[in-house]
């Protein structure tokens, strides 16, 4: 028997588990698990398995840690991993991520089980982190596995190679309806794209938005621009006939269907203020600047002639640098976009978010290559702590994105 808690720890319920030794009852079997009828203070929907007592290990820099069953809840604490839940023996609802989000935890990472249900299970959860504002990540585990079975074959250090090889949730899909990437066809692609749309429809923030279409694109290899135009259509088809507006018009920049990548965005506020280029230019490291979209290609060229001339070329000057149809067409669109006049210090602010994103995304992408190397040095003790150290210096850095400093 197991006592079942609500958030702040008091029991509401209990868990029977079938043992080896459970007898059964005439020609049916007993269910595996038996829980307590539910009651206005026990409702499986609204409740995680071991939440009051993770939420005491949670902070900003620290995942939940989600399993199917509560014997592999219970395992994963025992053996140290203490900021673990599970659902209540049902699917995984939107109230439940929302008690997870209010924890304000790093992220979440899920840990089911290797067969087609759990397979199953985890791409509909992606639906369901995203739209409750969570990150998540998803590991696979060896079909016939559990956590708790890892955990005592394997010990602590066979659970955290599980963990540390979760992959993010763009990334599962991907790999879920693609197995091989590398003969993957553009139907495929496609197929694989609208799915992911019907999820990322979900997500309030257009700046993580952009950063999931960044991962499906880099994912599929497929040019980021195409995708946005894609995603944008899909999202205009999905919305019903009275939201939608009575006749086109051009977007404002703070307009809420404006979609944009970040090196978009940090273009349309150097050709609209050119005092910003300096600080840009001393700021951004250029690394940090995606050259793959036609955006990023344009930006680079006027950072780096800023760098190079100690001011921000002319929009003439711009034009010139420019090398075909694609760039100017964007750099054209981009010249007579209007700017909301209601809002001062709009682009000052704009540039600073974009900053901080791609500083973000840098430190990302260095996380993902550390996560990669480890895979490959299991067997060599001392490159683990060096990539270990590695690990914490790039999440230190994370807490102390560059100022975008403008003096006047």
């Amino acid at each position: 028997m197991i006592p079942i808690s609500d958030k702040i720890g008091r029991i509401c319920a209990f868990t029977a588990r079938k043992l080896s030794q459970t007898p059964e009852w005439g020609d049916r079997k007993s269910p595996k698990y038996v829980n307590s009828p539910e009651t206005p203070i026990f409702e499986k929907g609204n409740l995680l398995f071991n939440l009051h007592l993770a939420n005491k290990e949670i902070s900003e820099d620290k995942e939940f840690l989600m399993v199917e069953g509560q014997l592999d809840a219970i395992r994963c604490w025992t053996m140290g991993f203490r900021s673990v839940v599970a659902p209540q023996g049902t699917a995984f609802k939107d109230s439940q991520a929302l008690l997870l989000f209010r924890s304000r935890p790093k992220g979440v990472v899920c840990l089911l089980d290797g067969d087609a249900a759990g397979q199953k299970a985890a791409l509909s959860y992606v639906s369901i982190f995203l739209k409750a504002g969570l990150e998540a990540r998803f590991a696979e585990l060896p079909e016939g596995s559990d956590p708790d079975q890892i955990l005592i074959k394997g010990g602590t250090e066979a659970m955290q190679q599980v963990i540390d090889g979760a992959r993010s949730m763009v990334e599962h899909v991907v790999r879920q309806k693609i197995p091989d990437l590398k003969t993957a066809t553009p139907k495929q692609k496609e197929s694989v794209c609208q799915w992911m749309f019907g999820s990322l429809i979900e997500v309030d923030s257009r700046i993580a938005l952009e950063g999931y279409l960044e991962q499906l694109a880099r994912l599929l290899a497929v040019p980021m621009d195409a995708l946005k135009s894609d995603f944008v259509k899909f999202r205009k088809n999905r919305t019903p006939a009275y939201r939608q507006p009575a006749k086109e018009k051009e977007l404002s920049l703070n307009s809420p269907d404006r979609l944009t990548i970040v090196e978009e965005d940090l273009l349309f506020v150097l050709l609209h203020d050119d005092r910003l280029a300096s600080p840009l230019a001393h700021t951004l490291d250029m690394s940090w600047v995606d050259l793959r979209p036609v955006s990023g290609r344009i930006l680079a060229k006027i950072l780096s002639e800023t760098l190079a001339e100690g001011s921000c070329p002319t929009r003439a000057q711009i034009e010139e640098l420019l090398e075909d149809d694609k760039e100017r067409d964007l750099f054209y669109r981009l010249v007579i976009q209007e700017i909301d006049q209601s809002e001062p210090g709009l682009l000052l602010r704009l540039a600073r978010q974009c900053v901080s994103v791609l500083f973000l995304r840098h430190l990302k992408l260095q996380e993902d290559n550390v996560f990669n190397q480890l895979k490959k040095a299991e067997d060599n003790p001392e490159k683990l702590k060096q990539l270990s150290q590695e690990l914490r210096a790039i999440r230190q850095k994370k807490t102390n994105p560059p100022p975008l400093e403008i003096y006047t």
